[in-house]
């Protein structure tokens, strides 16, 4: 079971013996903290699964999103340290966009958060230095975006149903406007490792863009590749967990 806790962004879980690491998630696109449910209960005893959510979706629906995602990171970044005083260590996992976001917070995080902060897991995601080499979604007509999000996710009735398109769409809209005001980092900005989970036939991000974050940390980087498309990353979600976990100490292994 889950709790707000008092934070406004980050949704941690309930206090339990036994926990040695912490997996932070942050979603892609119009998509919030609920998204990661499954994670909650197939995660292994030994790690928690915190989630951010965003405002203007679910719970915080009536809070506006924001024009620019950097507007939210130091309140974010207060609410995960404040939320870590038992000083368990913790990964940041983020897809999408939240691999955008996650980037950001492990930014902010530096010399801040006494080397809890142990990696950092993206997938889906153009790396940080990288411009965009396509249309981006907030550039598109209605009847573009329909096609592009039903061939990412053909099996989803949500693009079928007009009534509900148009709620995500401007959602979508907000969200990718916003990330994409992060300007590109010319140096790498941590030191932490980076793993990059790469979706072989994600056909929004090439495998090249996704290597392309070994140049985001002076640490280690490994690229994983899956069998899946832009939305199937929940399929491998024991994989990043496993990540997680070995590298807050909890395995044996990491980037092997």
């Amino acid at each position: 079971m889950t709790k707000e806790d008092g934070s406004r962004l980050l949704r941690t879980s309930a206090a339990r013996s036994g926990v040695m690491a912490r997996l932070i998630c942050f979603g892609h696109a119009a998509s919030g903290a609920s998204s990661f449910a499954r994670w909650l209960t197939s995660a292994p005893p030994r790690i928690d699964i915190w989630r951010v959510q965003l405002p203007g979706r679910e719970d915080m629906h009536l809070v506006p999103p924001v024009d620019d995602l950097r507007e939210i990171v130091p309140g974010l970044t207060e609410e995960v340290l404040a939320a870590s005083n038992d000083r368990i260590p913790f990964v940041l996992y983020g897809h999408s966009m939240g691999a955008a976001l996650a980037h950001q917070v492990a930014l902010a995080l530096r010399e801040k958060d006494l080397g809890l902060l142990k990696g950092l897991i993206v997938s889906g995601r153009r790396a940080p230095q990288l411009p965009a080499t396509r249309r981006l979604h907030h550039e598109l007509t209605d009847a573009e975006l329909t096609t592009v999000m039903t061939e990412a996710d053909p099996t989803s009735e949500l693009w079928k149903r007009p009534h509900w398109r148009r709620h995500y769409f401007d959602l979508i809209r907000r969200d990718s406007a916003a990330v994409e005001r992060i300007p590109p980092m010319r140096e790498p900005g941590l030191t932490i490792p980076i793993v990059a989970f790469h979706g072989l036939r994600d056909g929004w991000v090439s495998e090249e863009e996704l290597a392309a974050w070994k140049a985001a940390t002076r640490g280690p980087f490994v690229l994983r590749r899956y069998d899946g498309g832009h939305f199937d990353h929940h399929e491998v979600r024991t994989a990043i967990m496993s990540e997680a976990m070995r590298f807050c100490g909890c395995e044996e292994g990491a980037l092997t």
